[in-house]
């Protein structure tokens, strides 16, 4: 029988709330604690799922792109460990 490994599989779904833009550019979050821990652990999954993958293309160009995400995602976890 399947089992969830990961608690915040467990947590109550909540309402999205708190997205608000600042301009056409900028976005602003507000999450509640709960909902920061999951994002941070995502943000860090993707990272590292990321890293397995430019390891294992032979593309050039994919890579590349592959690399800039990476990029992208860890300024958005150095963003959020400041919120911690």
């Amino acid at each position: 029988m399947w089992q969830p490994r990961l608690p915040f599989l467990l947590f109550q779904a909540m309402p999205i709330t708190g997205v608000r833009f600042k301009n056409e550019d900028d976005m602003q979050l507000t999450l509640a604690p709960q909902e920061q821990q999951v994002l941070f652990w995502a943000v860090e999954s993707a990272i590292s799922d990321l890293g397995t993958e430019v390891g294992h293309t032979d593309n050039q160009t994919m890579r590349q792109d592959l690399r800039k995400r990476k990029e992208v995602l860890l300024a958005i976890l150095d963003r959020l460990k400041g919120t911690r």
